[in-house]
């Protein structure tokens, strides 16, 4: 019993140790600059992490200032606002959420490279005060860049000429090792260095040129990310002959910081082609040149938009364009017309008509009654629905012609003593009603 107790009581502590972080009893909020390594050699590749370790399971933020890297170049990998989703960390810790990851690459020649924090405000979601009632408050990164060494002297067995600042690790790419040149053109040949490292002070390769290859121009360009990166080298020469010859090798050698120490590699070798073009035959250079046959007539141009049957057949496509646009305007005026409250009582009171002149009385007078409800609502700016005719007709009665209230109370009391009353009371003069519900409607 008592060892299965301790065991619980383990459980329970251990439990309590992830639960304490999300109700905010493992710390405060405080936001941090991390770096992936702490020493690193000019050139090489470091990854800086902006952390916010919070208590909440989900954290807001917002940034104010991005961060201002000097002397190092960069690469942004992820850059994240709003409400942001925290992992929870180790029992007793804090939970962590990253807010922007860079890929740094400390500069060549760079003497004090510097960066600036981020600036950003850091609020919970679910406790979030009403805007304008605090101002928000603004909360830097602190953290310690890492220390930056100087590259070790390059071996006295190698050449310096050979190295040109690269550090990282590199390779070429092998399918660079084929051109082909003409007689007095300039031709191209691309080098294609591949790998991860600080591709970004590699400007240029060592180069071994024959005495029969000038270099005309070059250009280069980066593609990839920052894990697998590629820089190509483009030349431009002017080859003086016409036999086929290798370009051959030269060495490259860079630093690699995880051995720390110096690498040669060699730039593939490529095969020059010389393309030989047939020279034109005398009967080519002599042939004449094909021309079209000479015109015989001329006359003057005339513009098509000058023509008497263009400028008419322009104006019978107006008039049609017209008559079509006017047809349409006219029959959306026409249905609109027709959806108007006023039209639609019209229309009511010709079916009425119809009903009292084929002597269905009943139904005339229903159609009567309701008809006369919606004139008085109208008249009045609007009657809320289910109103009772009797406080209608009290509200209308300030501001209505006491013969428009009169025809409306003849309908009403007409339709009640045929429909509701159980003698069914007969209706003694039809026409009157129909005059009065025209007055109302007109």
């Amino acid at each position: 019993m008592v060892k299965v107790s301790f065991i619980a009581k383990l459980i329970f502590l251990f439990f309590l140790g992830l639960a304490l972080p999300s109700f905010g009893f493992g710390g405060e909020t405080h936001f941090r600059m991390e770096f992936s390594k702490r020493e690193v050699f000019l050139g090489e590749q470091v990854t800086c992490n902006f952390v916010v370790y919070s208590p909440d399971n989900v954290v807001e933020v917002e940034v104010a200032k991005f961060p201002e890297f000097r002397g190092y170049w960069k690469e942004n990998l992820v850059l994240r606002q709003g409400p942001i989703p925290t992992t929870p960390g180790m029992p007793g810790e804090l939970n962590e959420a990253i807010v922007g990851t860079y890929v740094l690459t400390p500069m060549l020649g760079s003497q004090e490279p510097l960066i600036e924090p981020m600036k950003v405000v850091i609020r919970n979601p679910s406790s979030r005060l009403i805007e304008g009632s605090t101002p928000p408050e603004f909360t830097y990164s602190d953290g310690t860049p890492p220390t930056i060494k100087p590259l070790p002297p390059l071996p006295a067995s190698e050449d310096p000429k050979w190295f040109t600042g690269a550090v990282g690790r590199f390779s070429f790419y092998p399918g660079d090792n084929a051109a082909t040149f003409q007689k007095g053109d300039p031709a191209q040949f691309r080098i294609t260095l591949t790998g991860q490292g600080n591709f970004q002070d590699i400007n240029s390769l060592p180069l071994i040129l024959p005495g029969t290859m000038e270099e005309l121009g070059k250009r280069s360009f980066q593609q990839g990310s920052t894990q697998v990166n590629a820089k190509s080298f483009e030349y431009t020469v002017q080859i003086h002959g016409i036999e086929t010859f290798y370009l051959q090798p030269a060495p490259f050698i860079y630093f690699d910081p995880d051995t720390k120490q110096y690498v040669k590699i060699y730039t593939p070798q490529i095969g020059f082609q010389f393309v030989k073009t047939e020279a034109p035959t005398a009967a080519e250079e002599e042939a004449p040149a094909r021309l079209s046959p000479l015109e015989s007539s001329w006359s003057a141009y005339r513009p098509l938009s000058h023509s008497a049957p263009f400028l008419l057949l322009q104006v019978l496509v107006g008039f049609v364009i017209a008559g079509f646009t006017s047809l349409r305007f006219a029959r959306l005026h026409a249905i609109a017309r027709s959806l108007r409250p006023e039209v639609i009582r019209k229309q009511k009171l010709a079916a009425a008509t119809q009903l009292l002149r084929a002597g269905h009385l009943e139904p005339f007078l229903k159609e009567a009654d309701s008809l006369a409800r919606e004139c008085l609502g109208a008249r009045i700016g609007g009657a809320p629905a289910g109103l009772p005719k009797s406080e209608l007709i009290k509200h209308a009665s300030g501001s209505l012609d006491p013969l428009y209230l009169d025809a409306a109370r003849g309908i009403f009391s007409a339709y009640e003593r045929l429909a509701f009353r159980p003698d069914h009371l007969p209706v003694e003069d039809a026409e009157t009603l129909l005059k009065s519900l025209e007055k109302l409607v007109g």
